[in-house]
């Protein structure tokens, strides 16, 4: 039985040479920094070192990168991890495919930054910004987003005063790798200029994280009429206080392959879901394949308890 853990990987590296040729792939599947001298010694290793790692890293995992109790001020800390230097290190990783970062990075991810994430990577699927809520990461973002094309909203209004919203997309889908995006807790990036574009570009989505974002019914209407609602099998609403209970139920009713659904909500901040909405969602056919259901702050009636028990 081998502990998948990177202490006994590393010391299984060493036993022989057959022992390094399995074990090491499996010990840079994964590459996490936590601090930054970690990360600038990784960088300025050797050539040979990095060319023979670079091949094997899947998953550059920057989300636990911490500065707390080095003395350091977030300027000198800057001077360290630089976009550029970030940038090198994407490119040295042809085979990557998750990358993840939180706020105590977000200074880092710049327009440039996000162009070779996005668009060179071609191996990226998974892309993760936990977290990152300062306006020059939301100014890059919007940079990013006129960059590869935004979609054209209208709305119209009938003879009855009824209003209608249409999406047109100007341009091709360019993220049609990206299989995996999370914004959780970013609250401060637009829906209109930086979130419906991306949703847009990203048609092949399988798990979505808008939790605690500042989005309304018009991206999930956007949702709802787009192709990604058939793919979606993770989508998670946690904390968004903006939307509606009927946008909601209506989004959920396409999403045909979904096994995961957060609506949670705290004491401050709820996610409003009705109980004949939420009586809809866990009686329709796509609930069968529910795995996971978070409703944390929503009212649990006796009708909810039987809709749950026939599913």
């Amino acid at each position: 039985f081998l502990r998948n853990d990177r202490k006994t990987l590393a010391t299984c590296a060493l036993v022989n040479h057959t022992f390094n040729l399995h074990a090491t792939p499996i010990l840079y599947h994964t590459v996490a920094f936590t601090f930054p001298h970690t990360f600038t010694l990784f960088v300025n290793a050797s050539n040979d070192i990095k060319k023979r790692c670079s091949q094997m890293v899947r998953h550059l995992d920057l989300s636990g990168f911490s500065t707390c109790g080095l003395q350091k001020s977030s300027f000198e800390i800057q001077n360290v991890v630089t976009p550029g230097l970030l940038i090198h290190t994407l490119r040295s990783f042809p085979e990557l495919n998750t990358f993840s970062v939180s706020e105590s990075l977000e200074s880092v991810i710049t327009f440039d930054v996000l162009k070779v994430l996005f668009l060179e990577c071609k191996n990226i699927k998974s892309i993760d910004f936990c977290g990152c809520a300062s306006k020059q990461f939301s100014s890059a973002l919007d940079e990013f987003s006129r960059l590869i094309g935004r979609v054209k909203i209208e709305q119209s209004c009938n003879d009855y005063g009824e209003t209608s919203i249409s999406f047109h997309m100007t341009c091709k889908p360019l993220l049609s790798h990206l299989q995996k995006l999370s914004f959780h807790e970013c609250p401060i990036i637009s829906e209109y200029s930086i979130i419906i574009p991306l949703l847009a570009h990203t048609p092949k989505l399988t798990h979505l994280d808008l939790g605690g974002c500042s989005i309304s019914d018009l991206t999930l209407n956007f949702l709802a009429g787009a192709n990604i609602s058939t793919k979606l099998s993770h989508l998670l609403l946690a904390k968004c206080k903006n939307i509606s209970s009927d946008a909601i139920s209506s989004l959920v009713s396409k999403c045909s392959q979904l096994e995961t659904l957060n609506l949670y909500g705290d004491r401050d901040i709820t996610t409003s879901i009705k109980e004949c909405d939420l009586v809809t969602i866990l009686r329709s056919p796509n609930a069968k394949n529910f795995q996971t259901l978070d409703i944390g702050s929503s009212q649990i009636t006796p009708l909810i308890l039987t809709a749950i028990k026939e599913n």
